[in-house]
């Protein structure tokens, strides 16, 4: 689409980031890649409302965002999967279906407490959709394999109504099968018109999925590159 979604104009943080400045259209995959330390999570977490932003203007949906957070950035339809599953993520106490189920909590209340039986039929909706190996909605979500844990926690932005979804490093740490399956997800979603900013260091994964690729450079955009026009080498030297 040649609709703007999300423009990012000379964005800074106190500690990291640095005159960013990028568009990102509707169903587009905004692929952005780094080495260690290029700011690639800070800037996830910047557009988020995690971090604090110093300088520069976000603009989304053609609302400019001033002061902001998390809640808000949730209400107007972004999403954001961390890189750090198990620190960040997961609720480790918590079975899959309140995992899965924790942002959207409004849309099973009634009156004065929680729909149970209409959070496992949701729940199992979404295991059914994507393949989720579990017994049971209940399930611990620690006892559940890497590639079944990262596709919790992509259903859980996917019961709202998303516009946009972060997703940093959607692939580190799960087996090569559910790799696959997560990367056939985060495809889908741009198809149905959803956009996507994928934060990752997997070059397989870089240029397969994404339209543009974004690399960053000590908290600076070094290159912008057209997915169809770049090589690897190219995206290591601008790195």
């Amino acid at each position: 689409s040649e609709e703007i979604i999300l423009k990012v104009h000379n964005l800074s943080t106190a500690d990291k980031l640095s005159d960013i400045s990028f568009d990102l259209y509707k169903g587009e995959i905004l692929g952005f890649f780094g080495l260690m330390g290029a700011g690639r999570t800070e800037l996830a977490k910047a557009i988020f409302g995690y971090d604090k932003i110093k300088e520069g203007k976000i603009t989304f949906n053609n609302k400019v965002l001033t002061r902001f957070n998390t809640k808000i950035t949730t209400k107007m339809g972004i999403g954001y999967v961390t890189e750090d599953r198990k620190g960040e993520g997961l609720i480790k106490d918590m079975n899959l279906r309140e995992n899965m189920t924790l942002p959207s909590l409004e849309l099973f209340e009634t009156l004065t407490f929680i729909d149970k039986n209409k959070e496992k039929k949701v729940s199992n909706e979404y295991i059914k959709k994507f393949e989720v190996k579990t017994p049971s909605t209940e399930r611990l979500i620690t006892l559940l394999s890497g590639g079944n844990q990262q596709k919790i926690l992509l259903s859980r932005w996917l019961l709202k109504e998303l516009k946009l979804i972060i997703l940093d490093e959607p692939t580190r740490g799960v087996d090569i099968g559910a790799k696959s399956e997560v990367i056939k997800l985060v495809s889908n979603l741009a198809d149905q018109g959803m956009s996507v900013i994928l934060m990752t260091s997997e070059m397989s994964d870089l240029l397969s999925l994404s339209d543009r690729i974004v690399v960053m450079s000590s908290g600076k955009i070094s290159k912008i590159f057209d997915r169809n026009h770049v090589t690897q080498e190219e995206i290591f030297k601008a790195s």
